[in-house]
């Protein structure tokens, strides 16, 4: 009887295990690279000089004028954003900071801090930030990415934006 006992129960928790792990909310890492051409970035203009890559799996938005201002991306709640950068030609862009743009975005906040900083990773200086909130039925989120070639000199910031659906 004892041992009925521990198999039901062993096959209960099993069973249960499984089906609350198969519709566990899962964490996509999406990995959005800003590309420089150094030659030509300028203060005033610095979108002009810059496009973006993004990850394998990233859908984009619409951007019919193709530039990196109009740039845009989906993502879900719970996924992770990392921001990195490189020039055209083979040189590091330090993103230093992800900013909630309070100009366009009407309260609407996607991630904990209005403020996610840049961090060394691998080397690198990168801003990572995980989705916390949906942009469904809102306007995208837009935010500032900040930046700076080589980590030196002048600091440029661009506004791309971002459409998060529910999970």
């Amino acid at each position: 009887m004892k041992t009925n006992s521990i198999f039901l129960a062993s096959l209960f928790l099993l069973f249960f295990g499984t089906v609350t792990a198969a519709y566990a909310q899962t964490t996509i890492v999406r990995t959005i690279t800003l590309v420089v051409n150094k030659a030509e970035v300028t203060r005033s203009n610095p979108s002009a000089a810059c496009y973006f890559e993004v990850s394998k799996g990233t859908t984009l938005l619409p951007n019919p004028s193709g530039s990196s201002k109009d740039f845009g991306f989906e993502a879900l709640v719970n996924d992770s954003i990392v921001w990195e950068g490189k020039t055209t030609d083979g040189d590091y862009v330090k993103i230093k900071k992800i900013k909630y743009n309070k100009k366009v975005n009407n309260k609407t906040k996607i991630f904990k801090s209005d403020d996610l900083r840049g961090r060394l990773y691998n080397g690198r200086e990168k801003v990572k930030g995980k989705i916390i909130k949906s942009t469904e039925n809102l306007p995208d989120f837009i935010y500032d990415i900040t930046f700076k070639i080589k980590g030196r000199g002048r600091s440029y910031t661009i506004d791309p934006k971002i459409k998060v659906g529910g999970q």
